[in-house]
């Protein structure tokens, strides 16, 4: 993830699925301690293009409003040296969803570095996991810029099998992992559920959820739920 695109539709979207789960239309509390956000922060590399989203048809309620009402300031721009910048357009800001959903988002907000990347998650994410104040699960949120990788050599824009392997290991039963994904156009969704499902023992391929977004850049999240 980047600062660049925070609020963008996938944004929205991915935080839509996202807010479903913490809080589902029958529940007036959430039923999870917290939202881990793994967001594997990369430096802006200038594409945000600085405007507000503002098509949230289908998109939660709760979250439409979120972006529409209180995020709009996100996007007054500023002049830096010469390159119109967003003023306040940072992912951390979305720990203030939380409030809103009465289910609190723990922001990891660590740069993620393909040289470091195991420690990443070794040092960054797995103490999150291993401290609990109550007896709740909660819903781990991995956003890689570009999704899952082929390898364990990921680079810096996606997460590796062995990292996911790594996290659902330290996950606890009930607990949900979500992970961001940009399929191959050959596979589609169906094709990165079957990727990711022999990482997750001893779920089956078809035990992994799919969210795909409703445009046609063909991501979307994967969701599983640990035994």
């Amino acid at each position: 993830m980047r600062d660049e695109y925070y609020a963008n539709m996938k944004d929205v979207w991915k935080w839509s699925v996202v807010a479903g789960l913490a809080i589902p239309p029958e529940a007036n509390r959430s039923p999870y301690e917290r939202i881990l956000y793994v967001a594997m922060m990369r430096p802006d590399e200038g594409n945000g293009d600085g405007q507000f989203f503002d098509d949230f048809n289908g998109a939660n309620q709760v979250v439409a409003d979120f972006f529409r009402h209180q995020e709009r300031q996100a996007f007054g721009l500023q002049n830096d040296h010469g390159i119109q910048r967003p003023l306040l357009r940072r992912v951390r800001r979305i720990t203030r969803l939380g409030d809103i959903i009465r289910c609190p988002i723990a922001y990891v907000g660590a740069e993620y570095r393909e040289n470091r990347a195991n420690q990443y998650f070794t040092e960054q994410v797995l103490p999150w996991l291993s401290v609990r104040q109550l007896s709740l699960p909660i819903v781990v949120l991995i956003d890689p810029d570009t999704g899952i990788s082929q390898t364990n050599n990921p680079g810096d824009t996606q997460v590796a099998p062995a990292q996911i392997q790594v996290v659902w290991t330290a996950m606890r039963s009930r607990d949900v992992l979500v992970i961001y994904v940009q399929p191959d156009h050959n596979l589609g969704m169906g094709g990165e559920a079957a990727r990711l499902g022999p990482m997750l023992p001893p779920l089956l391929p078809s035990q992994v959820r799919q969210e795909p977004f409703p445009f046609d850049n063909g991501g979307g999240l994967l969701v599983a739920v640990k035994p």
